[in-house]
This record gives structure tokens, sequence and C-alpha cells, in this order.
């Protein structure tokens, strides 16, 4: 299976995924007990759905598709006990697409032939392509044990392991898939892929690279060899590998789509936001994809008419992108916005703006529509004209003076948010423990108040020792979290929502930045031209921050003693 990027699922907090002990079962020959095991619930270890690339050993087809699945249904019809006409219609709605259907013919072929190996493999591939690991698991399992000589199986029980967040056993089985295939670019590359999850960055261009001596036009492995490294800082060779696979295959939104975010890293806005619109046809961004009859506005003149800008990704990036809603409605829109919910209250009153929606409502009728991180490329943005009129974005008053009365008085106060969205890509690079922060609270003439969000809020109580107050800090929404930040002196945060929220409502904000940062942030450089009240702290050794923090301890060191002058 072709994976492209790396997985939103991780193995941080869960050391020993619940799966692993399959891979025992597998190695030791013992397939019933490896059935059985992946056959116990997977709910709370499901990804979202997707349709991953799987090698298949489908069936060849007789003449045009329609043609072919209308003979197999009438045959199925006149000779029901044969499992071979089953499994050609199934075939069939496979490559049609009706996997529902195709899942069930292959039901029927199995009820006539519990031992069809092929019948097992492409139902495991059909459940693959749906979303629905717990079907997919043992029916790939199944057909191991009837050939446990199948590299494709393995290949593809190893990649849905993978997007588990398994990725010990992942890797696993992808070195016995290419035990039995040595040849195999696909198992090369899903390899690579896990070795990259585990930071493995030399194991992984090792496996890339493989994959290109045995198939040296798989865009796929051209293009996760680029992630691997960019990841590490080497955009020029990032941007080869991603211009080799598009050569090889010119329609791949991944690599058109990563192209561009390199751009954008280095500032080259012109080619970026262009590249960046490939977005909608990738793995990790096909889920958030609207529909809409009425065409994507491009920055025309809009005299009267009705514009839905729509929230697409995080709650950072609806932050930053919101400033864009003003030069909308100068081109004559009335702007109908759809965020978040918890972005809901405190957009309400935005300027520009003539009625505020959360998705899932039905918005009035519109003409036109464009999602917020599109807005850039409407209006040709580039580093010299980025709308930075700080702050863009204000608390109300009367909750500012809700939260005046309860934080200290005296002394620098001082805002803390270390960790993000944990389904985030790139969370485990981003993100911190509160832990690590803890010198930064014995600083004299400070008071810290946590502006953290989430499960990560809890590592408060896990650290009895830091003076830190919560302030009951998470609120309702960030329409609380915007009312206390305007009570604060500074706020420190990693790469979060957080950070952009002081960002824009002009408050200090102190950013902690990975070693390769999010392209918002570009290559290098203290301060940001999105947000010029912000200074940017980055690690030059990646997965380093104790030097970081060490920076971060001296300057509010220095500051707090200004202060108290």
């Amino acid at each position: 299976m072709n994976s492209w990027r790396e997985n939103q699922a991780t193995t941080a907090g869960n050391p020993e995924p619940p799966h692993s002990l399959a891979t025992l079962f597998i190695q030791q020959g013992k397939l019933r007990e490896a059935e059985e095991y992946f056959r116990q619930p997977l709910s709370s270890l499901l990804s979202p759905a997707e349709q991953p690339t799987h090698p298949g050993t489908l069936k060849k087809l007789p003449g045009e598709l329609g043609t072919a699945a209308e003979e197999y249904r009438e045959t199925v019809t006149l000779q029901p006990q044969g499992s071979d006409y089953h499994f050609n219609l199934a075939t069939v709605l496979h490559k049609q697409g009706a996997l529902q259907e195709a899942a069930a013919c292959y039901k029927k072929a199995l009820a006539l032939r519990p031992d069809d190996f092929e019948a097992h493999y492409s139902l495991g591939v059909t459940y693959h392509r749906m979303g629905n690991l717990a079907a997919a698991a043992p029916a790939y399992v199944r057909a191991l044990q009837i050939n446990p000589n199948c590299a494709e199986a393995y290949t593809n029980l190893g990649a849905l392991c993978q997007e588990l967040g398994d990725l010990r056993t992942a890797a696993g089985l992808q070195r016995q898939a290419l035990a039995l295939a040595p040849a195999m670019p696909e198992a090369y590359v899903n390899l690579g892929v896990v070795l990259s999850q585990l930071n493995d960055c030399h194991g992984a261009v090792t496996c890339f690279l493989q994959a290109l001596t045995k198939d040296p036009g798989h865009a796929g492995a051209h293009c996760n060899l680029g992630f691997v490294l960019e990841k590490q800082g080497d955009l020029e060779g990032a941007q080869r590998c991603y211009r080799q696979a598009l050569a090889c295959k010119p329609d791949s939104d991944e690599a058109r789509f990563y192209l561009g975010v390199t751009h954008l890293l280095q500032g080259d806005y012109a080619n970026g936001w262009q590249e960046y619109e490939a977005r909608w046809g990738t793995k990790e961004f096909r889920r958030f994809r609207r529909t809409f009859s009425q065409p994507l506005w491009r920055g025309q003149p809009l005299p009267g008419a009705r514009i839905l800008l729509h929230a697409e990704q995080g709650l950072g990036d609806t932050i930053q992108f919101v400033r864009f809603v003003p030069l909308v409605a100068a081109r004559g829109g009335q702007v109908v916005l759809e965020v978040q919910p918890e972005l809901r209250r405190l957009l309400a009153n935005f300027p520009g703006v003539s009625c505020t929606i959360t998705r899932g409502e039905t918005p009035p009728e519109f003409t036109w529509h464009c999602p917020l991180m599109s807005l850039p490329l409407a209006f040709g943005t580039q580093l010299t004209n980025i709308p930075a009129a700080i702050p863009y974005l204000r608390a109300d008053a009367a909750r500012v003076q809700t939260y005046s009365g309860r934080v200290e008085r005296q002394g620098l106060r001082i805002g803390l948010a270390w960790a993000g969205n944990p389904t985030h890509s790139r969370e485990r690079q981003r993100s911190i423990t509160l832990a690590q922060l803890e010198p930064l609270t014995r600083i004299a003439g400070t008071t810290f108040y946590s502006l953290q969000r989430g499960a990560a809020a809890s590592q408060i109580r896990g650290l009895p020792s830091i003076k830190l107050s919560e302030l009951d800090s998470q609120g309702k929404d960030f329409a609380d979290t915007a009312a206390l930040v305007a009570n604060l002196d500074l706020v420190i945060s990693v790469d979060t929502a957080t950070a952009h929220l002081a960002g824009a409502l002009g408050k200090p904000v102190w950013i902690l930045l990975h070693h390769m940062p999010d392209w918002r942030w570009l290559q290098q450089g203290a301060t940001s031209l999105w947000y010029p009240t912000a200074r940017l702290f980055r690690q030059t050794t990646p997965g380093d921050w104790r030097p970081v923090i060490d920076s971060v301890r001296a300057e509010l060191e220095r500051a707090a003693r200004q202060f108290h002058r």
C-alpha cells in the first residue's frame, strides 16, 4: 500500500499497542490465534476513514466494467452456487468503487468456498479501502492462514497496523513481506513510512532508495523520500524528489501539495499558494474537502453577492486566516462565516461578517464559496502584503473584567500552552510536556497561568511542585481564553491555536518551534510577518528542546528584572 505521509495515529503514551502480540502469533505461525486477536474490538484505535491504495491481486476482467457487471449479475442469478461468479462480480464492483456491494459479493463467494485465498485477500483490500480496519485485519490474516507466502497480504496488513498506530507490528509485517518478496517496492515504501514515523530517518531514506532501485518510476517512493528530506531540513533535496514524483505521475496531488509547502516555507508565496490548492486531492486533507454547487471564489468583485467562507483545518488556521474576511467584504461581498464551535463566540461580531454559523448549520443562500486557507491565493498574498493590522481580534470587555479580578496585580503574568491537537500529524514534533517548562516557573517575579486546553491540561495535576494557576482557563471556548489572555503580560506557547490567538490579540507571544516548523513560520528568523508581536524560538537540533527552553528562560529572567525596575 502506498502511504504518502505520516498517518495521524501515533503511539504516544501507548508504548505497547494492543495488537503488538499479533506479530508474535504470525511469526510463530499461529495464524488462527492472530486472526482471533485481530477480531477483538478496534473501535478505540480506528483512525478516520481513508482510501488507501493497494497492490491487489484481482482477476482480469472481460470488456468494459459496466457491461461486465451486468453480465456477472445475470450469471449469479442463473448460477447462485458458483463461487467464481460471485467473486468476479465482486471484482468488477470493487473496480467501479461500489465497495459495500463488492464486500457482500466476496462474502457470498466465501460462503460457497471458505478456503478461497484470493477472496479473503480481496475482501481485506475492499474493507481496507472502505476504512473498515476492524473487518480488513482478520480477512488479511485468514488469507495468510491459507497462503502464508503472500507478501502482498503481509504488506497490506502492515499498512493497516500503521494506520492503527501500531508501528512496531507494522514494521515487522513489512519486513516479513520483504523476506518473501525482496524486490517488492511497495513493501520498501511502506516500511520507510513506518520508520519515518519512528523517527528513524536514515532507515526510512534507505528504504525509499531501495524501492527506487526496484522501480525508478515509483512516484510514492520519490514523494516519501522528499518528505523525509524535508523533515531533516533539506528543502532543496525534498523539492527535487517532489518534482521527480510529478515527472513519474503528473497528476500526483500529494507531490504537488508537498512541493507547495516547501515553497511556502521558503517564502515563495507566488508558487506556494497555487500548489497548496492541490491539498484537496491528498489523503491528509481529502476528508476536509467540501462540495458545493456554487463556484469557488477566486478574488473577483462581489457587488452585493453573498459568499460562504468556511474553516477547513485547525483552530489556529481559522484564527490566522480570518484576517482576510474584511478584504472580502471590501470587494462587495456579504460574508457568511462558518467556523468551529470553539470559535463561534469569539468571531460572532468579526468585522465584515454579516452572519456567523458553525459547521452543520444550514447557511443562508449564497452565490460563492471559499475555504479560508484559499483566500491568500485569491488576494495574491506575498510576504510584502500580508494583512497584519494587529490586533484584529478583541476579547469581550465584560469577560475581560471578569478575569481581571482573578489574576495577580504584581509581577509578570504569563500564560503557558505546551501541547496542541493530539490528532495533528506533527503533534509529536511540535509539542512538549509541562515538566520541560518547569524551570521557567521558578523565575522570581513571575506568575504562570495555564492556557492549555484538552487532555494535556491534566499534566498540571501530575506536577504539584509547579506554581501554576488554572483559573478555569479552558472556560467554555476561545472567547474565555481570549479574555484571560487580555489580562496577561506575555504568552509562551508551542505552535498551537493559543499562539495564534495571542498573536491576533496583539499580545506579546513567544512561540517555541521545532527544527522544521510549519510553513507559516518560514525556515528561519525570530519574528513573524503574520504576527508582529510574536517572537520565535527555534530548535537548532531536531527534537532537542533544552537549548530552546534555556534561551526562553534567559530572556524571561531579563524581562522580569526590567518589569520590576
